[in-house]
């Protein structure tokens, strides 16, 4: 099937032939053959089918951006792709292993750490009207944790940040199942950890009104012990907050104003 499609691409010049939108079954087959590709004994042989592979894969995730499917690569226990895939729905149905991006927006305030939170927007499917991490997201198939982190500071709040921008802090696991809206959500990831400490002008910030409803700074420590002890108003991770701090004890002097 693979082989029959890369001709078609071939011989017409359309990276959309042969990509029904709904024969999501051709990106799961690729992603087999991409993993047999690496025991492939004759190295020129390999390469070429990898070559395919990999141009096969971009459009894939981009025709999965195009109709609003996310897929996430399912990773092992260090946050390392296996290989296989998953669609966004099916990974918080079912609490299958992915990878998200997590953005901390800090600055120093009168000797203190504070960091931008995110209100989530009440249409959320987990913890709407809460306050978040400063931004973050999933990572898509086929992406790395730095373009992810970078396109969602950019969609979320309009920072047009370059990779040099970002430290990063380190990783961290969630794992959790509740209901909301009706349904039970269940989160299996590894979320890969980075620092923002450019100067952040609210009133300059623009909102993605489909993801937030507002942003605040806070007091990072108030907002350590608050999450410690009760989940009323925020959502945010303790594992997050725990890398912040870290960072901070070993950076502090190097943080912005």
């Amino acid at each position: 099937m693979v082989r029959n499609i890369i001709a078609k691409k071939r011989k017409t010049g359309n990276t959309d032939a042969g990509f029904p939108t709904t024969d999501w079954k051709l990106f799961s087959n690729h992603v087999k053959i991409y993993t047999i590709v690496n025991f492939v004994s004759s190295q020129t042989f390999g390469n070429q089918i990898k070559n395919h592979l990999i141009h096969l894969r971009i459009i894939i995730r981009e025709r999965s951006r195009q109709i609003r499917m996310e897929i996430f690569d399912i990773i092992d226990e260090n946050g390392n792709p296996t290989g296989k895939i998953v669609e966004r729905s099916i990974a918080h149905a079912e609490g299958i292993p992915h990878r998200t991006a997590h953005i901390w927006i800090i600055r120093r305030r009168n000797e203190k750490t504070e960091i931008l939170l995110q209100k989530r927007s009440r249409n959320k499917d987990s913890f709407p009207g809460k306050f978040d991490t400063s931004s973050a997201g999933h990572i898509q198939a086929g992406d790395e944790p730095m373009e992810s982190a970078l396109r969602e500071l950019k969609e979320e709040l309009g920072i047009h940040a370059e990779s040099a921008d970002l430290q990063f802090a380190g990783k961290f696991p969630i794992s959790f199942a509740r209901e909301f809206h009706g349904k039970i959500f269940r989160d299996e990831e590894i979320a890969f950890v980075y620092i923002y400490d450019h100067p952040v002008e609210i009133d300059h910030l623009t909102l993605q009104k489909e993801e937030v409803e507002e942003v605040q700074w806070f007091d990072l420590e108030e907002t350590y012990q608050q999450c410690s002890q009760h989940r009323d108003k925020f959502c945010v991770p303790l594992g997050g907050l725990q890398l912040v701090r870290q960072f901070i004890k070993s950076n502090g002097n190097t943080i912005k104003e």
